[in-house]
C-alpha cells in the first residue's frame, strides 16, 4: 500500500521528534463510543426550523468531535 508524501513526511517528522530531550510523544486512541463527526448547532437550528433541508447541508455544517482516552 503506497503511502501520501503527507503521510511520509509526518511519520519521518514524529520520528525525530520523539528522538528530542525532554520530548513524549503521546499517540491516543479515540474512543469507540464516539460518534465522530457533529452537527454544528446553527446548523441545526436551520434544519429544525425547516429554513434548509439535509440536502443543503455541506462539510462545513459539521465537525469532528473527538477526545482521547483519559480526557474525559
Amino acid at each position: 500500500m503506497a503511502q501520501t508524501e503527507e503521510y511520509e513526511w509526518m511519520a519521518q517528522f514524529l520520528k525525530e521528534l520523539v528522538k528530542r530531550r525532554k520530548v513524549a510523544l503521546r499517540r491516543g486512541e479515540e474512543l469507540e463510543t464516539q460518534n465522530g463527526y457533529n452537527l454544528r448547532h446553527k446548523a441545526l437550528k436551520k434544519l429544525c426550523a425547516g429554513s434548509i433541508t439535509v440536502q443543503d447541508l455541506t462539510e462545513r455544517d459539521f465537525y469532528l468531535d473527538i477526545t482521547q482516552k483519559g480526557w474525559i
